[in-house]
């Protein structure tokens, strides 16, 4: 009985470092674009940092209602999303929530 114990916490510290090491996850985001010109570049950061990252994007997303589909990779569900427009306005969605929403709907700044 004694060694079933010992095999069984060895178990759970080896299932503890596999996650440790483990991919962050990623999650899907559909931009859509409503706004009249188009998005240039996207970036993301953790809720609250001045940290952003940028998102490919390909090619200029049309506004009038044109998508993409963005993969964000992170453990948080909550970032602030910041969109630049080619006119060179800028919006900021603040805690947008990746794990409850699907898709962000861009609007003219």
């Amino acid at each position: 009985m004694r060694m079933i114990a010992v095999s069984f916490l060895a178990l759970l510290s080896l299932a503890d470092i596999a996650h440790a090491y483990a991919e962050p996850s990623t999650r899907y985001l559909e931009l859509i674009n409503r706004a009249r010109d188009s998005i240039v570049s996207l970036a993301i950061a953790d809720e609250g940092s001045d940290a952003f990252r940028d998102l490919p994007i390909d090619t200029p997303l049309q506004g009038g209602g044109n998508a993409t589909t963005l993969a964000v990779a992170g453990e948080a569900c909550r970032y602030d999303i910041r969109v630049s427009f080619r006119d060179g306005r800028s919006s900021l969605y603040k805690g947008f929530d990746v794990c409850r929403y699907r898709s962000l709907r861009v609007r003219a700044p």
